[in-house]
């Protein structure tokens, strides 16, 4: 979308729908957050909200398909993030469980390295894979 921007200067036409989507989904989570959250930092989920735009207009670059699918991804992601609000009313109960969260937030990060498209899927492919696209 924004990328299209650069590449043919010219603004996409639905460039509006996502950034309508995108800001409400920012508001919503900004919302909960001053509702259950007050006294949290003011400058984590805004940072985390560009970080996350950053992301997608790379995605839309490098495999439109899946923008859509990152796009669901967000929304799903700020469901649990303001369940999360909802269920720990205080940090301090989540300090007998850090080293379960370590290994949970281990195991999700690399959780991408073993959910990947097969190899005809379309997936990522490594230098050299059989590609024989000439540059």
């Amino acid at each position: 979308m924004l990328a299209e921007l650069g590449a043919k200067s010219k603004i996409p036409p639905h460039i509006g729908p996502f950034l309508g989507i995108l800001l409400g989904l920012s508001l919503i989570a900004h919302m909960a957050n001053r509702w259950l959250a007050p006294q949290a930092n003011a400058v984590i989920l805004p940072l985390a909200a560009l970080l996350n735009g950053i992301g997608y207009v790379i995605i839309a670059r490098w495999n439109p398909p899946y923008a859509k699918a990152q796009a669901g991804w967000v929304a799903i992601g700020i469901g649990l993030y303001i369940v999360t609000l909802l269920l720990v009313r205080y940090t301090r109960d989540l300090e007998r469980y850090r080293y379960l969260l370590l290994l949970i937030a281990g195991i999700l990060l690399v959780a991408p390295l073993f959910f990947t498209p097969l190899p005809g899927e379309g997936g990522p492919r490594a230098p050299g894979s059989g590609s024989t696209s000439a540059t």
